[in-house]
């Protein structure tokens, strides 16, 4: 729980508690700082955390994971509102799903227009290191991903699998990058 809504602060842990997670390697903390993004995406926001662990992205968002609840279902977020955050944040869920069409949907079924769906998931060529499953780190991920290049039986491309997902939908792909093992992908919800 490292940003704090109620101020808009990161706190950065001493020196000998910090642990490593997708959201602090290799630099990735510091990039995040610099370019804003903890003020612009989720300060002030309600925010749905999917899948989050005992790690959320910050102190208040909700944390929507079957550690707290075993009914959770983050493919289909059952319990969860329409438009009911204003950010969907999912950071290494999405390669554990059984139906990461039906996860994306309904992630953004419970997203508000004008809010902002964030999903951070391992890249492949920096995180895995191998082009066929199974995962070195994971043998509950499902397949690999990478930005923007498929490589069939089992690697995604995030950015044609996303513009798939939400062909029906008004949204904008504000972001799509790698940030240290990860790739980010921040899409934003168009509509009244």
């Amino acid at each position: 729980m490292p940003f704090i809504q109620a101020t808009g602060e990161y706190i950065i842990p001493p020196e000998g508690e910090r642990k490593e997670t997708s959201n602090n390697n290799d630099g990735v903390l510091t990039k995040r700082l610099k370019e804003g993004f903890f003020q612009k995406y989720l300060k002030g926001k309600s925010i749905i955390d999917v899948g989050s662990g005992n790690d959320p992205i910050t102190d208040t968002a909700f944390k929507y994971d079957k550690i707290f609840n075993k009914d959770y279902d983050a493919t289909f977020l059952l319990e969860v509102f329409d438009e009911s955050y204003d950010v969907v944040y999912s950071s290494h869920f999405l390669e554990h799903s059984n139906c990461n069409y039906l996860a994306i949907r309904n992630w953004w079924r419970v997203l508000k227009p004008g809010g902002h769906m964030i999903i951070s998931v391992p890249d492949r060529i920096h995180y895995e290191r191998k082009t066929e499953m199974p995962s070195h780190f994971n043998r509950d991920h499902k397949y690999f991903i990478l930005e923007d290049k498929e490589e069939l039986p089992f690697t995604l491309n995030l950015k044609s699998f996303l513009a798939a997902a939400l062909s029906d939908k008004d949204y904008q792909l504000e972001s799509l990058g790698r940030w240290g093992y990860s790739i980010e992908a921040i899409i934003k919800k168009h509509g009244t």
